[in-house]
């Protein structure tokens, strides 16, 4: 496992992992072992816990516990075929269709909650070329990174559209956002928004 453990909420997921693995040792035909490794000093240790992990030759991953480290935790399964499990992290680049992926998601994935969400459009009969507001970074290094959390969440949703306005704005940048706003016109077409909550609320305060 791959855990926060310095964090204050990280002796609760340690203890939630041994307890588990305790309380269904029976159903195992096999002795589980625990190598556990310290992401608290950030996604560098995140990932020198991973190539830990490499050398040491373990059969599956339950981490992280992080969404912004699930891009990494992900580049790593596909590249050694280990299985990586996290309860917690999550991305829509976790579930691009035709993908042989080895990185799984406990809970429902953004790409099944994309595709729920369109449904529901599609059933209130709001296909109609809806507005998705979502908020944008420029690319910030030449190493491949993943796309901030709003876009990547916007990006799954696109894949079930046929026809959709979009409309970016900056993480932070208020002015940004009532421009994203000024952009919706009042004709009954569906509005998605997807970033932070604070930044969401500006927008739908805009839009009211």
């Amino acid at each position: 496992a791959v855990l926060p453990t310095q964090e204050s909420h990280g002796p609760r997921l340690r203890w939630g992992i041994e307890r588990s693995l305790k309380d269904n040792r029976g159903n195992y035909p096999f002795v589980v072992s625990l190598n556990l490794q310290d992401s608290s000093d950030g996604l560098d240790a995140m990932r020198s816990g991973l190539a830990n992990f490499s050398r040491s030759n373990v059969l599956g991953v339950i981490g992280p516990m992080q969404s912004s480290y699930a891009f990494y935790a992900k580049k790593w399964a596909n590249e050694t075929g280990i299985p990586v499990i996290t309860p917690l992290a999550s991305a829509s680049y976790l579930t691009r269709p035709g993908e042989v992926d080895y990185f799984f998601r406990a809970t429902m994935s953004d790409g099944a909650r994309a595709k729920n969400l369109v449904e529901w459009i599609r059933i209130k009969g709001l296909m109609n070329n809806p507005y998705l507001i979502h908020e944008w970074a420029p690319p910030h290094s030449e190493e491949e990174t993943p796309e901030i959390y709003g876009a990547s969440q916007a990006s799954a949703v696109k894949r079930y559209l046929n026809h959709v306005e979009t409309i970016r704005f900056t993480r932070g940048s208020e002015n940004s956002m009532l421009d994203a706003a000024q952009k919706v016109e009042n004709d009954g077409r569906a509005i998605m928004i997807f970033g932070y909550t604070s930044n969401i609320k500006i927008i739908i305060k805009a839009l009211q």
